[in-house]
């Protein structure tokens, strides 16, 4: 556990890094030097292009975490395996490529803003560039986490490419570059992390360059193929549950609504970092313990992170809701519609933390089929939910149908977990967190507020809600792994 707490907090810095510089990009320059159309617009290539990533992994990414333990062995350059994943991956992209050509025609039909249309139009072309970049630095993202090294490949997609974003935004604000440009160079943004990458597995002597052949031969390889294949349309529902919500927004309404989304999700997103951070290290060592059939493992480890990145969270949670006031002393007065898509938001991330990782017990287990059907049951829900209330609420109901989605994806896999192995990510210790939890919101709520020195305010409030809510955690002993760090940090600290 100490190995997944280190990796788990190193991730989670970089994620926090990352999400503070990603946080001076999309509220504070984005508005203000390329403006919202483009902001809309650069999010909504990035989800087509994120869709069409799924087929061009061809499913490989949790393949990589599940199979690379039977195949791991430095000195026998773990058999190929990372040319075993460019080959299948090549081939996905090709495969992709042609269908993002074949699809064009129908994509920009269902576009119904003239702005909206004249931008994926114009720029469509860059979709398979993106694409192949993304595709190639995924691959070795993941077979860098297989080798239990995550926070390098967080380190690049988090924090180097967001500062690449904030450097294309500084030569735009200095003219130095046009729109067009600025969209080209964002384009390719992910070269950074493939080269970034490839640097590091060489550094660390495990960039092997055989063939992999050999691996399509294995014994393993039939079920390494049933599992991507199965792999492949759960992240497809998955990823249809996740981000519909900004597709059918750049299609039904404009980019200007997408970036104000963009924006609140944004804030939002900061709930689930710990449990993002976690995940990162989390996967291998399911997968691991699984191949071991160790089940007791399983169930420490299920609980334990749950129940402290529900604690993480909520007091996340908690503290953006504090500083609602604060938050939107920054942003632009037509900002201020989107304080409730902030909450459906937040809570659905916090929604998706209480759960666990109730995912990936079920892809790395026996039963990882079941993960296809849930996901295309909620990824229905989505869609018909997005549409409906995207038609009456905007922007609200986009967030509203994203958490529901979450909430009924959640309950029939937690079930289905439960049914089969046995496990609950719940302990009693949550209620405990609740009621810290809910003491702490009321004293954020009561708090007087500093509206002249909002930077002051925002410290000084996240200070005191963070005393009480930890204070509480000590004093309760809810969370043993987050009462003990804490006890370390204060034994290290100097007199």
């Amino acid at each position: 556990m100490g190995d997944i707490r280190k990796q788990g907090i190193a991730s989670s810095i970089f994620i926090y890094i990352g999400i503070a510089i990603g946080f001076v990009n999309v509220i504070l320059l984005y508005p203000y030097i390329v403006g919202e159309n483009i902001l809309g617009f650069t999010r909504a290539v990035d989800e087509y292009t994120a869709l069409f990533l799924l087929l061009g992994g061809f499913g490989t990414s949790l393949t990589t975490i599940r199979f690379f333990p039977h195949f791991r062995d430095k000195d026998e350059q773990h058999f190929g395996f990372l040319g075993f994943l460019f080959w299948v991956r090549t081939a996905g992209l090709l495969l992709s490529i042609v269908l993002i050509f074949l699809l064009k025609s129908t994509i920009l039909s269902q576009i119904e803003n003239p702005t909206t249309l004249h931008y994926i139009a114009s720029y469509y072309f860059l979709i398979p560039i993106m694409l192949a970049l993304s595709t190639y630095a995924e691959m070795l993202e993941f077979y860098a986490i297989g080798l239990m090294r995550p926070r390098v490949p967080v380190f690049f997609r988090e924090i180097v490419v967001r500062l690449s974003t904030t450097f294309f935004l500084g030569l735009f604000y200095f003219g130095w570059i046009d729109e067009r440009q600025f969209i080209y160079l964002f384009a390719i943004r992910f070269l950074t992390v493939l080269l970034g990458l490839l640097f590091f597995l060489w550094s660390i002597r495990e960039l092997f360059f055989k063939s992999g052949f050999e691996v399509f031969k294995t014994p393993l390889f039939k079920k390494m193929a049933n599992y991507s294949l199965y792999s492949l349309f759960s992240n497809l529902g998955s990823k249809i549950s996740g981000k519909i919500d900004i597709l059918m927004l750049t299609a039904m309404v404009n980019l200007k609504a997408v970036a104000i989304y963009v924006v609140m999700a944004y804030i939002a997103r900061v709930v689930q970092v710990p449990h993002e951070g976690v995940a990162k290290i989390a996967s291998p060592v399911f997968a691991q313990a699984w191949k071991d059939r160790d089940l007791e493992q399983i169930k420490a480890y299920y609980k334990s992170m749950a129940l402290n990145n529900f604690a993480f969270g909520l007091i996340i949670y908690i503290g953006i809701i504090a500083n609602f006031n604060n938050i939107f002393t920054i942003l632009k007065p037509e900002y201020i519609d989107g304080k409730m898509v902030i909450l459906f938001l937040g809570l659905s991330q916090l929604i998706s933390v209480v759960n666990g990782y109730n995912g990936l017990v079920i892809i790395h287990s026996s039963k990882y089929r079941f993960d296809l059907y849930s996901k295309l049951i909620t990824a229905v829900i989505a869609i018909i939910s997005n549409y409906f209330l995207i038609r009456t609420y905007g922007l609200v109901g986009a967030a509203a149908a994203t958490a529901l989605t979450l909430v009924v994806a959640n309950l029939v896999i937690q079930v289905f977990v439960y049914f089969h192995f046995k496990i609950l990510p719940f302990s009693w210790e949550m209620l405990s967190v609740i009621v810290i939890g809910i003491i702490t919101y009321l004293v954020g709520e009561n708090m007087p507020s500093l509206h002249s020195y909002w930077v002051v305010d925002f410290i000084f409030r996240s200070i005191i809600l963070c005393v009480i809510f930890f204070g509480g955690l000590l004093l309760t002993k809810a969370t043993p792994e987050i009462n003990q760090f804490i006890r370390n940090f204060q034994k290290k600290s100097p007199e």
